[in-house]
């Protein structure tokens, strides 16, 4: 997008995309947008006394005073034929805000458009409060690059408007880079998890898995350590891979394995079996089958067994399902256990509302309610109880609300080794490959009780109960999560 100028001298025009004259009182002007300072509401002098002197199909951006709430205000807007435009300045006060995100609706029934204004430093915790309205523009009155940028970059893309005074002191170039932030991909989308025990995926999501160097060097370093502990013990390893894809884990153990080591590669996606064959060429100490590794026959005889079957909530694609038949092995299995996390958020995305069910979403903007908390575990191998039950509560602030929960999870490959994608993990361990699983609810005021069961039968579903009410909610006709175990 590019930005505009809110005009205070008309004889020292500056160069911009677009431009906003002010007016006062008395003015008249044939713009397709206005600027109206809010020390003439402070005169009190009414927006209507104002808006008589404005073409009808004129919009009119209005600042309004420090402390002025939207809802004392509602009453005339109503009588204003023109279209609205609302400046609210950011606060670092937290009842201003809660009155923001409450009043929101408000705008929205009277079809008043919202841009925010900030005039001094605020901390992220509240620019990421105010990112999580709904606004089309921001008004800096102090030049900070970043926190325009992070206020700008959102899908729907927010104007830039600069005060004359604060355009001149940067160049036509700068205000247009900046205006134009740069957005990660793939920002809230609502994703439907991916299910690859009974749909099987297409090459180009195993391209886009392999783009998570993270993931990867991550499980690079646990394999050659496990082969290297191994080694102590044995001369010659079996080793089995379970889901190897298009051959990242395979390419792997054949650089620590040795040629005297046994591999033994399953993978049930048909697509990916020539890329398999292709890094196999002519080794014949590796063995390729294409089937599910529960029908495999011989699953005691290995020492070392590495499968990445993980999803965004770490056991929503039925790892725990597919590696149980490992219950009583005595291999190394990498990863050696991984756990599942829920946290109460708060987001202005709407889509979000009208959710049923869980899926994944990457949110631009949300505000974590409290900490992510424990809900499920498991390890490998181990017999481990697949239907599971939690009880969680969540405390916040007074007047804090949450409409969701995001699910994380993380994993120990080996030693000390990880993944995962809850927000404390460091750089090295954070993978960017796996979205949040994203639980809807109904707007409920801190504190919360959450009670989250995973149950598992011949499909696996999840359900999730929020100070008594449950969810999904079975009355609305919305496709269930469900993942099919046979």
């Amino acid at each position: 997008m590019g930005y505009g100028i809110i005009i205070e001298d008309a004889d020292c025009l500056l160069r911009a995309n677009f431009y906003v004259p002010i007016v006062g009182f008395e003015s008249s002007c044939y713009s397709s947008h206005v600027y109206i300072r809010s020390e003439i509401l402070d005169a009190s002098i009414t927006l209507l006394d104002i808006s008589r002197n404005l073409s009808s199909k004129t919009t009119l951006i209005l600042d309004l005073p420090i402390g002025f709430l939207i809802a004392k205000f509602v009453t005339l807007l109503r009588d204003v034929p023109q279209k609205i435009v609302v400046v609210v300045p950011i606060e670092e006060n937290l009842e201003y805000w809660c009155s923001l995100r409450d009043e929101m609706h408000l705008l929205e029934s009277l079809d008043v458009d919202l841009i925010l204004r900030y005039h001094e430093s605020i901390s992220l915790e509240y620019l990421s409060r105010y990112k999580c309205l709904e606004y089309i523009g921001i008004i800096p009155l102090v030049i900070d690059s970043k926190t325009i940028n992070f206020l700008l970059s959102k899908p729907q893309l927010p104007h830039l408007l600069i005060f004359q005074s604060v355009a001149q002191t940067e160049s036509f170039q700068y205000w247009r880079t900046l205006a134009c932030p740069n957005r990660q991909k793939g920002l809230d989308y609502i994703i439907d998890p991916l299910q690859p025990l009974s749909v099987d995926m297409n090459l180009d999501v195993y391209d886009t898995f392999a783009e998570d160097i993270v993931k990867y060097e991550q499980y690079d370093c646990a394999i050659e350590m496990a082969i290297g502990d191994l080694r102590r013990k044995h001369t010659a390893m079996k080793i089995l891979i379970v889901g190897a894809g298009r051959g990242p884990f395979l390419r792997s153990v054949i650089n620590h394995a040795r040629k005297t080591d046994h591999i033994t590669v399953i993978e049930k996606n048909l697509k990916c079996i020539e890329s398999l064959q292709v890094i196999i060429a002519d080794r014949t100490n590796i063995e390729l089958c294409c089937m599910d590794v529960r029908e495999y026959h011989d699953l005691k005889s290995f020492n070392l067994v590495i499968s990445e079957l993980l999803g965004s909530f770490g056991c929503n694609e039925a790892s725990p399902e597919i590696l149980q038949v490992f219950a009583k092995s005595e291999a190394i299995m990498i990863p050696q256990s991984y756990a599942s996390y829920v946290q109460p958020i708060y987001t202005g995305l709407k889509k979000i509302s009208k959710l049923n069910r869980p899926y994944l979403t990457q949110l631009s903007s949300y505000i974590p309610i409290d900490c992510p908390k424990l809900a499920f575990e498991f390890q490998h191998p181990s017999n481990n109880r697949l239907s599971q039950q939690v009880n969680l509560s969540f405390k916040g602030p007074h007047r804090e609300i949450a409409n969701a929960f995001y699910g994380y999870f993380e994993a120990t490959l080996y030693g000390p080794y990880k993944i995962g994608n809850t927000p404390r993990l460091s750089c090295h361990e954070k993978c960017r490959s796996w979205f949040p699983m994203i639980f809807p609810i109904e707007k409920q005021t801190m504190p919360i009780d959450l009670t989250l069961s995973r149950m598992s039968d011949l499909i696996l579903t999840y359900e999730w109960k929020v100070n008594g009410r449950l969810y999904p909610r079975k009355f609305e006709a919305v496709k269930p999560y469900e993942v099919q175990l046979q």
